[in-house]
Order: structure tokens, then sequence, then C-alpha cells
């Protein structure tokens, strides 16, 4: 499970690599994938199980969320709409959902749909009542979600957020 030190290492990271190279690159650690074919609504598409790497992905999807709801700059807040949804395409055979679905986890659709797909869904109130609440999966998203706001909010840490936003997004 992914804690505050292992979240602010993360952020951190990145942020130094986006301060020390900013046109390279920077590993974030590897995912195991499956590739599935499902189908809703009549619509067959490809879609990717998740095997290995589930909280680091979780913790990225939560950090789109806080960028959103922190940065006024409609392009950035758009890529990182774009990043956490997919618009439907019925002309492509593209269903509007969420890019990371989780099918076994409880309540967990209801918190993104809350928290991380609405604007300023990272600065509900009720974090911190769902951080210290009996669903674990909610309350170590909703502690995360919270982490990593409270490193964006910490002026000395990121003097600089376009360097680090232009690094992760563009």
């Amino acid at each position: 499970m992914w804690g505050k030190d292992e979240i602010s290492e993360l952020i951190d990271d990145v942020n130094y690599a986006a301060k020390h190279s900013p046109d390279g690159n920077h590993f974030l650690g590897s995912m195991v994938l499956r590739k599935a074919v499902r189908t809703e609504d009549g619509v067959s598409f490809d879609e990717y199980e998740l095997l290995d790497g589930q909280q680091r992905l979780t913790k990225l999807m939560l950090l789109l969320a806080c960028v959103r709801d922190r940065v006024s700059d409609y392009d950035l807040k758009s890529a990182c709409r774009e990043m956490l949804f997919q618009k439907e395409s019925r002309w492509k055979s593209i269903p509007g959902r969420n890019r990371i679905v989780y099918d076994i986890r409880d309540n967990v659709s209801d918190f993104i749909e809350k928290h991380v797909n609405s604007d300023d869904g990272s600065k509900s109130t009720d974090l911190v009542t769902i951080a210290g609440g009996k669903n674990l999966s909610l309350a170590n998203m909703a502690a995360g979600m919270r982490t990593i706001c409270s490193c964006f909010d910490d002026s000395e840490r990121f003097s600089d957020t376009a360097s680090f936003y232009r690094f992760v997004f563009f």
C-alpha cells in the first residue's frame, strides 16, 4: 500500500526530473497488463486489465485530479480531464468512460465520480472523513489525494509548478 512517504517521494522524484532534465524521461516503474475485449451497449472495444501496478497508477490518477483542481489554465485542465475520462465517439466505437475502471472495489466508482471526475473534487471537505473511514480502498484513495494536494500546496517544494506540469503533461 502506498502511503504518505511513497506518494511524497514519487512527487519529489518527478519534480526533480522536471527541474534537472526537462526534456528527458522519468521511469515510474513497470506495470503488467492483459489485453481483453469488452462489450458495452453493443459496442466491442479493447481494454487492458492491470495485473500489477494498480497503486502507482491510482496515485497518478489522483495526481491528475489534484492538478486539474489547482490550475486555471484551460489547456492544462482539459489535458487532465482527457487523461481521466475518455469522451464517447460512437462513430469510432469508443465508449465514454473512466480511463481507469475499478471492477472489484466497493464504492470506488462513486468516489472516482465525486472526487476524481468532478472539477474541484480533490478540494472536497469530506475527504478527511473518508480517509479516516473503515473502507480501506476509499480511505487509501482519500488519504492519497490529500497527501498529493498538500504536496502541491507546499510553495517551497513547488517553486516552479509550470515546469512540473509541462514535464508531466506535455
